[in-house]
């Protein structure tokens, strides 16, 4: 069996992933190659062309749907901890992509305020403010607003709900082996997120429907603890286990890890000044 560098075998979603080679995660992790299924895409998009979004869990079931003319969700999420840039752009475009394929389709938008608190430190009043800058960048890149459901997960008490029902199938061991070792609200707030991702299938949306999360692949463990809870929970609600698909990590402006809001001086925002900007470069 070939030695494998620890840096390859860690995928953290509230830290800094370096991914030199992303086919080693089709071995290491069970993701798919999108190149694979390109065939089944009824429109290319660039970012799909130019190989950016490169993975996926599962995405035949959705693309199906948009194929049959069947109903599906499309479900992310982005934290409010400073303006659109880049990175988050990507996922952002990816999200209107997969809505406009079929008026059959329906986004739901979590302003993940949960997270930005217990990994970021940022206070809840706070988050409301950037959400609404968020919102309006996405907006502006394309979503339909007339298909589109829009909460802070603090506030939607049915994905509070979902995160204490999932709360007794899991372990410390468990979130563990799939996070590492982590302060326990990082732990809450995966299940928060598992919460966002199934949200679309309670009766009050319209029941049990594929569902895509278009995500950077540095959040696969949430996707994969998520179809887990999926499985486990199926009987009682009837969950599908959701799909998603992955794109690559955007690279700070240094070249070293992806572009994050923690280091401003790593990224270029959707409104940066053009002065600010050729420093930065």
């Amino acid at each position: 069996m070939k030695e494998c560098k620890l840096s390859e075998t860690i995928i953290d979603p509230w830290g800094s992933s370096d991914i030199a080679d992303y086919s080693r995660l089709f071995e290491l992790f069970g993701i798919e190659p999108v190149s694979k299924i390109l065939d089944k895409f009824p429109v290319t998009h660039r970012l799909l062309r130019r190989g950016m979004w490169f993975g996926h869990r599962d995405l035949t079931k959705v693309l199906d749907a948009v194929s049959n003319g069947s109903e599906y969700a499309v479900m992310s999420g982005i934290k409010p901890t400073g303006v659109f840039h880049l990175g988050t752009k990507t996922t952002a475009e990816a999200m209107v992509y997969f809505q406009s394929l079929s008026n059959k389709s329906r986004v739901f938008y979590a302003v993940a305020d949960v997270e930005a608190y217990c990994d970021n430190g940022i206070k809840f009043s706070q988050s409301h403010e950037l959400a609404v800058s968020n919102v309006a960048d996405i907006l502006a890149i394309g979503l339909k607003p007339e298909r589109v459901y829009v909460y802070k997960q603090s506030e939607e008490k049915r994905v509070m709900n979902l995160a204490s029902v999932f709360s007794k199938a899991v372990t410390t061991n468990m979130m563990h082996a799939i996070y590492g070792e982590r302060p326990f609200g990082l732990y809450f707030s995966a299940l928060v997120q598992a919460g966002d991702i199934l949200l679309p299938q309670l009766k009050v949306f319209g029941g049990p429907k594929p569902v895509v999360v278009p995500v950077g692949v540095d959040q696969d463990p949430h996707i994969r603890l998520t179809r887990d809870l999926a499985k486990r929970y199926s009987d009682e609600f009837g969950f599908i286990e959701p799909s998603a698909v992955f794109h690559k990590l955007v690279r700070s402006l240094q070249g070293t890890q992806k572009m994050s809001k923690r280091d401003p001086m790593s990224v270029l925002t959707l409104n940066e000044d053009p002065a600010v900007a050729r420093k930065k470069s």
